[in-house]
């Protein structure tokens, strides 16, 4: 992921909140009001940071902090107040979301889902190419939080697959369970993309695509998250390669793989 704020300067301003504007319809949280309820009656000044701002084509747009912002104007009754910000100038919108992505400290961390919507939003490759590997298949990285049919929650895993294993294995592996169960939610969870991914990496060239599936479709796939979570004898990967590499070397199908982790 590229870095959006090295040779950046700020200067501190106060602002009236009326003028702070939040892009929840680009990269944005939502507002949590729970979260503004709680940060109001845990104000703390001396902690409080201030809210990031980007001053660009007129506007004041909130990029990090919109929580504090909300909690301050609580804190005066609801009515508007000037709000000491950290002002940047003339940062493209681009910029902003992998600042957003960025943020730190006593700051709400994004949700992978938040940081996949930024990173898209600012044109970042490797997220484009993240997203564009897994929508081949007929996946949707959800970014609502959708626990549907075809719907992968799991980003931070998909992503670290996608680092390790590279694009080709974890679109083959991604398209391997598309195949055997057709995109039902129980087939997408973090331990099954990590297993078959895994599997396809390490035997990679070496395995029958169409036999892998049609066994993997007779197993539900519960059954290989349970002996996943279970298996407290293989360390690290083994026990998410382990369970593929069984269902696989089915006797009755003819040549097995060799043991290979």
């Amino acid at each position: 992921m590229k870095k959006a704020n090295k040779g950046m300067n700020y200067e501190l301003v106060f602002i009236d909140s009326r003028k702070l504007e939040v892009l929840r319809d680009q990269y944005q949280k939502p507002l949590n009001k729970k979260r503004v309820a709680q940060i109001a009656a845990n104000f703390d000044e001396n902690i409080a940071n201030e809210p990031k701002v980007n001053f660009r084509d007129g506007h004041y747009y909130v990029f990090d902090g919109q929580h504090t912002v909300a909690a301050r104007v609580l804190r005066n009754g609801g009515k508007p107040l000037k709000i000491k910000c950290k002002v940047y100038r003339d940062l493209t919108k681009e910029q902003e979301a992998i600042l957003f992505v960025q943020q730190n400290g006593f700051a709400a961390t994004p949700t992978p889902s938040n940081k996949l919507r930024a990173l898209l939003y600012a044109g970042d490759k490797e997220a484009i190419a993240l997203n564009d590997a897994t929508r081949s298949v007929g996946f949707i990285l959800d970014l609502d939080g959708s626990l549907s049919k075809n719907h992968i929650l799991c980003i931070n895993m998909c992503m670290k697959l996608f680092r390790r294993a590279g694009a080709e294995v974890y679109t083959e592996a991604l398209g391997i369970i598309y195949s055997a169960w057709k995109g039902c939610p129980e087939s997408l969870h973090a331990e099954i993309i990590r297993a078959v991914t895994e599997f396809a990496k390490l035997y990679k060239g070496q395995y029958n695509t169409t036999r892998l599936v049609t066994l993997l479709s007779r197993v539900n796939p519960k059954f290989i998250s349970r002996k996943i979570k279970t298996d407290f004898e293989r360390p690290g990967k083994k026990k998410y390669i382990y369970p593929i590499y069984a269902i696989y070397n089915d006797s009755e199908c003819g040549a097995t793989l060799p043991l290979k982790f």
